[in-house]
């Protein structure tokens, strides 16, 4: 739901998003991956592929700003989002999530 409001919702408007989302069931977590615009364009850079259609720094920054107010708004609205440090390594971001994960599941 997380990505639909900051995606499609900075471009369609959050209210119609909200709306079609209201009919599907809120996830028990969701995971934020937090990686910056300037470390994804560094990263992007570095693959030397053909650059996604929302991976230009013009999309990624508007993209980025909209995920932390949403997370913010959502987090007050009682939704459990949990930030991981996306400046990590591949091996580090997963061992955080299934860190947390486990800790969830042995609640």
């Amino acid at each position: 739901r997380l990505s639909s409001y900051a995606y499609q919702g900075a471009s369609l408007g959050q209210e119609w998003v909200r709306t079609l989302n209201n009919r599907s069931i809120a996830p028990d977590v969701t995971f934020f991956i937090d990686v910056p615009p300037e470390v994804s364009q560094s990263r992007i850079e570095k693959r030397g592929n053909y650059v996604e259609l929302y991976e230009t720094d013009e999309r990624l920054r508007p993209i980025y700003a909209n995920y932390l107010r949403l997370i913010e708004q959502a987090r007050s609205e009682g939704e459990n989002i949990i930030t991981v440090d996306g400046k990590q390594s591949v091996e580090e971001v997963a061992a955080a999530i299934l860190q947390h994960t486990l800790a969830r599941l042995g609640e």
